[in-house]
């Protein structure tokens, strides 16, 4: 990995990098040169990733920890592909805009890849596509061409192919939510899979099939992924998996979180991941005095993309929606004799039967197709085109389920607690 010193130069633009999904904001501590790195970058399953700042065969990933700190690593694509930002993958240099190729130069007709002695990019139309010498050649840089040398014995990316054996990853001994992968020129690197996944080497990946208990591999238990408690006046996931939630402004008053208009919570881990086919949440709350404009409970549309799921209120009525897969929107209103008093709602998708419940009171819809993803955040007490909740949330918990044990139960994902009351269930 080059050294992060050299990118310095470039702190103050990633700092300000625009991008229209998910932004992530540094509060609140010195800025440090992964915080340059990460601004503004894209989540995913909690995650973020921003484009390299010098060169487009590599991306920077970012892993946020509950002090509110992040660390930016830097990532390699496999050899002849750039990293795609709209994407979030490696793609072909053909299909991805990238204004550090040198392609773009004028007068460069060819350029070596660094990481294999074969390999290079030719630049026809002064578009990069990537290209291989025979084998025991090696690409001149200074003649431009390919030529005899019994040293260069690199494989390129078509005959590792043939080998569906072949894996630059494997793992690591005791810690299951990591693996290596071997970077050419670099060698073994240390990573980390994503939240609630474990590094299964049969399939070469980080999987969500597995989770980390010790040094065995477990099928996901009923247990909190997330687990907020505001008991000692801080925002923090208490559950042991090390999630990353932003507090905007929330206080704890007389023991439940307090949200003014201009605060909320955003939870990274959801952007760009399937609710699944079993998802609920459930939460206590009350408005501070009376809605006179459509208030934003729950929504994940905080990003400038649509949004998939929604809590709304207004004066008498609380709407349930879910956008689906094709599009589609389905509402669910429940009537409510008053929002500033306590209510227990209950949002709920179970296998393509949609339903809200208010106080026992329940309404559902049926054949509605799988809840669509969203490139945004899950957020509480937030969501664009509509006015934010003010008012008391004593406990929220989010359940979902992946189907992995044929059971008709749900997973807890994020429990939520503003209290030292235990949340209803």
């Amino acid at each position: 990995m080059a050294s992060k010193t050299l990118l310095l130069g470039v702190m103050v633009i990633m700092l300000v990098a625009i991008n229209s999904a998910e932004k992530i904001n540094i509060r609140h501590r010195r800025a440090t040169v992964d915080d340059a790195m990460c601004g503004g970058c894209k989540m995913s399953h909690g995650i973020g990733y921003n484009n390299h700042p010098t060169d487009c065969q590599k991306y920077i990933q970012c892993d946020f920890s509950t002090d509110n700190s992040v660390k930016a690593n830097e990532m390699q694509c496999k050899l002849g592909l750039f990293w795609d930002q709209n994407g979030l993958t490696c793609n072909y240099p053909g299909v991805v805009s990238c204004v550090n190729d040198p392609c773009k130069n004028v007068g460069t007709l060819f350029y070596k890849i660094s990481t294999n002695c074969r390999m290079y990019h030719s630049c026809e139309k002064r578009l990069a596509a990537p290209a291989c010498c025979a084998p025991n050649y090696s690409f001149n840089v200074v003649s431009n061409q390919c030529e005899p040398d019994a040293s260069c014995t690199e494989l390129c990316p078509g005959e590792e192919a043939e080998d569906e054996s072949t894996c630059n990853k494997r793992s690591v001994d005791g810690k299951l939510s990591s693996y290596e992968e071997n970077i050419p020129g670099r060698g073994w690197i240390e990573r980390s899979c994503a939240p609630f996944t474990g590094y299964r080497h049969a399939d070469c990946q980080c999987t969500i099939d597995l989770v980390v208990s010790g040094a065995t591999l477990v099928k996901p238990a009923c247990t909190p992924i997330v687990q907020l408690t505001f008991d000692d006046g801080q925002v923090r996931d208490v559950s042991g998996k090390y999630n990353w939630v932003q507090n905007i402004a929330v206080n704890v008053n007389n023991g439940h979180g307090y949200f003014d208009v201009a605060s909320g919570l955003r939870i990274p881990r959801f952007s760009n991941a399937p609710l699944g086919p079993k998802f609920m949440i459930k939460m206590r709350y009350r408005t501070d005095g009376a809605v006179t404009n459509r208030q934003a409970l729950v929504t994940n549309r905080d990003c400038g993309k649509p949004g998939s799921l929604a809590i709304l209120l207004d004066q008498t009525t609380t709407t349930f929606r879910m956008r689906n897969e094709d599009g589609t929107t389905i509402d669910i209103p429940l009537t409510v004799a008053s929002q500033s008093e306590w209510r227990t709602i209950t949002y709920r998708f179970d296998n393509g039967v949609f339903s809200g419940e208010v106080d026992g009171n329940t309404s559902q819809k049926t054949n509605t197709g799988m809840i669509g993803k969203s490139e945004c955040s899950l957020q509480i007490g937030r969501g664009n085109t509509f006015s934010n909740f003010k008012g008391d949330i004593d406990y929220v918990s989010i359940i979902t389920f992946m189907g992995f044990i044929g059971k008709s139960i749900f997973e807890t994902i994020i429990h939520l607690k503003f209290s030292t009351r235990n949340a209803k269930t």
